[in-house]
């Protein structure tokens, strides 16, 4: 994708419907919100900590509009890492209520913590991924940005959606190329 920012805003529009809700962190990196603001996508805020997030905190923002937890892991911008089996209870809570995990892995590759890092997917192979070449490869100003799906046919149908194999969407030729 043009960038990791354009990822998320592919991901929220192909899961999401005007208003329809999400999870979100407070603090977190902007442009999770600004990209659902933009889909007029209400944002429901949970507070991340070191010790993780509080599912009895997400119970009471829960409502039938629900439908994505959106987390960012390693957390922009406070650098938190959850845990193996903090990921697992988050899956085993979202696939209880039915709705579907979007994670910002942006910061995967640069870790400076004791936690080492695990991706959603190593508990979740229903979670959708955001992920960029920005951080962990200096790639800023190539703006590449990927989208990891649950499976072929998820990303063959965002794919489509968003005109990525007609190259209405996608990065440029440069970036790809450097890349």
């Amino acid at each position: 994708t043009n960038s990791a920012a354009k990822a998320i805003d592919d991901v929220y529009s192909f899961l999401l419907k005007e208003g329809e809700e999400i999870l979100l962190a407070d603090p977190v990196d902007f442009l999770l919100a600004e990209c659902a603001r933009r889909k007029n996508v209400n944002i429901k805020r949970y507070q991340q900590r070191s010790s993780g997030i509080d599912l009895a905190e997400l119970d009471t923002l829960l409502t039938s509009k629900t439908k994505a937890l959106v987390i960012c892991n390693p957390h922009n911008p406070l650098g938190y890492v959850l845990s193996r089996v903090q990921l697992e209870t988050l899956s085993n809570w979202a696939n209880e209520k039915g709705i579907v995990i979007i994670s910002d892995e942006v910061w995967s590759d640069i870790v400076h913590t004791e936690e080492s890092f695990t991706s959603i997917r190593a508990v979740n192979s229903n979670a959708w991924i955001v992920y960029g070449l920005s951080k962990g490869f200096g790639l800023a100003g190539l703006r590449i940005g990927a989208i990891i799906a649950p499976n072929e046919e998820q990303a063959n149908l965002l794919s489509e959606k968003q005109g990525y194999a007609r190259t209405i969407e996608g990065a440029s030729t440069l970036s790809q190329i450097a890349a």
